[in-house]
């Protein structure tokens, strides 16, 4: 019954948010970037990522086997929550009891949902690690109580697949290793073996698969490289001062579950090697967030399923023989807490759910920013294909590589985004010069600038190249289209 009312809950908080394109901009890449893939682009080599590979390559087995539109990378982010609550439920009822498989099945549904809206609801390169992740702390505490070293391959193998999903993985990874180490055990050598091999197999496997495609050195530079610098931008002192109030944001926001595990903390700890390894694979979890040095929302999804495990074997704890004295200011105070941030992130949910229902009352709405956001996008994206034909390249001067997709056009380029005002993105160096060189010899059929900081007209060369070959078509929403001269009247024509 929890099971089935936890799968309920998150298909009913997450599917009226997919009324949007794109719930927040890190979908837009993924789109953008995969579906320039099924048009037989090699991920990297030809279309520059400064992401994780099984991230795109999942965005693009959902357009394969859904169709290239937006409705395929929510149904994959939908399938992949349902997909951890599962796990979360063998999980709780292999190594506790049926009772904290199901409390860990509905403590997911609510958790993973009742932080920053929509952010966390979207398709997020977190969600698929934690696919991973979860996989593999399944495999392993099934391996170490049955004493299956072998088991442990395959625990290297996920927790690989987890990293390259999201490096943030990296601390979940180490730790196998380091409990195989230090943790009592029989066969730990054997244990070790294996887990190594995994591992090693994982990288291997990823190598073979970007040098077979002539990517491996265009990853390093795009999807490694470039992250460190990424994230060297936030110094040790922004670190702690950004992470001081992010945490603390955090904390607060569950106070609820917190006070929740620490008055049922004895059923954690005294739940044996199941237990007391959830709190190593907590600090874990946030070794992982606190690796990208921002702590966006998105960050701690890596630290749901952990979170959901504590918080049901303390609910159980705390029903063993009926909920005491003791613990019923907790289970009081958890309920109060937990109602107010509920509503206070869901009121977006149940407008959307009113927006599902009456969709004109989606389109006319000036209250919520995400849906004027939307909607703007929809517009320019129309726009774009009435002046445009379906084989045309076109050209997106800023951060907004949804165009490419909601247009369904071509990118001239082989970037999915443009942002000269960021250091951490490109162009890089010479790449602006290089990049305006390109579309001076084939000018794309059209140019869009959605750059608040550095418009095209502001740009050295770029408003020479405007002048001579583009006609400005529409200047709306932020957003300036720039037609190349003679493509609307060939439209016209057609």
């Amino acid at each position: 019954m929890l099971l089935c009312l936890g799968l309920l809950a998150t298909i009913l908080l997450r599917v009226p948010h997919y009324q949007h394109a794109h719930t927040f901009v890190d979908e837009s890449i993924y789109t953008s970037t995969a579906s320039e893939l099924l048009n037989g682009k090699a991920l990297y080599s030809e279309v520059w990522c400064n992401h994780m590979p099984l991230a795109v390559y999942f965005c693009k087995w959902m357009f394969q086997l859904f169709g290239a539109n937006s409705n395929a990378i929510h149904l994959g982010s939908l399938f992949l929550a349902l997909l951890t609550l599962l796990l979360l439920y063998l999980i709780g009822s292999r190594f506790f009891s049926s009772r904290v498989g199901g409390l860990a099945a509905l403590a997911f549904a609510v958790i993973s949902l009742n932080y920053y809206t929509p952010r966390i609801i979207g398709y997020t390169p977190e969600q698929l690690t934690v696919v991973f992740a979860t996989s593999a702390v399944f495999i392993f505490l099934h391996s170490w109580i049955e004493n299956r070293s072998s088991g442990f391959f395959l625990v290297g193998l996920f927790s690989m697949a987890a990293v390259f999903s999201k490096p943030s993985a990296v601390p979940e990874a180490i730790m196998f290793l380091l409990v195989l180490t230090f943790a009592a055990g029989r066969n730990k050598g054997r244990g070790i073996l294996w887990l190594v091999s995994g591992i090693v197999s994982g990288i291997v496997l990823l190598l073979l698969t970007l040098q077979q495609s002539a990517s491996l050195d265009a990853w390093w530079h795009q999807s490694f490289l470039s992250r460190i610098e990424y994230v060297n931008q936030i110094s040790i002192f922004d670190l702690f001062r950004i992470g001081a109030r992010q945490l603390t944001g955090f904390g607060l926001i569950f106070l609820w579950l917190w006070i929740l595990i620490w008055s049922g903390r004895k059923g954690i700890t005294s739940s044996g090697f199941a237990g007391r390894f959830l709190w190593i694979w907590l600090a874990a979890t946030l070794a992982g967030v606190a690796m990208g040095r921002r702590f966006y929302a998105n960050y701690y999804i890596q630290m749901f399923p952990v979170l959901s495990l504590m918080a049901a074997l303390a609910v159980d704890q705390m029903l063993r023989g009926g909920i005491r004295d003791r613990h019923k200011w907790a289970a009081t105070a958890s309920m109060i807490l937990l109602s107010m941030t509920f509503l206070w992130f869901h009121a977006r949910t149940l407008a959307h759910w009113y927006f599902f229902i009456d969709p004109e009352a989606h389109q006319k709405t000036e209250m919520w920013q995400m849906c004027v956001i939307d909607r703007n996008m929809k517009a320019v994206a129309d726009k774009i294909r009435s002046v445009t034909k379906h084989d045309d390249t076109i050209f997106v001067w800023g951060p907004s590589p949804e165009f490419y997709f909601l247009s369904n056009r071509r990118m001239a380029t082989r970037y999915p985004f443009f942002d000269v005002y960021d250091l951490a993105q490109p162009p890089y160096g010479d790449e602006e010069q290089h990049t305006l060189e390109l579309l001076k010899k084939s000018p794309p059929s059209l140019i869009v600038d959605n750059f608040r900081e550095v418009r095209l007209t502001d740009r050295s060369g770029w408003d020479a190249l405007l002048i001579q070959h583009y006609t400005l078509l529409m200047d709306d929403w932020e957003v300036r289209l720039y037609l190349l001269k003679g493509e609307m009247t060939v439209k016209t024509e057609q």
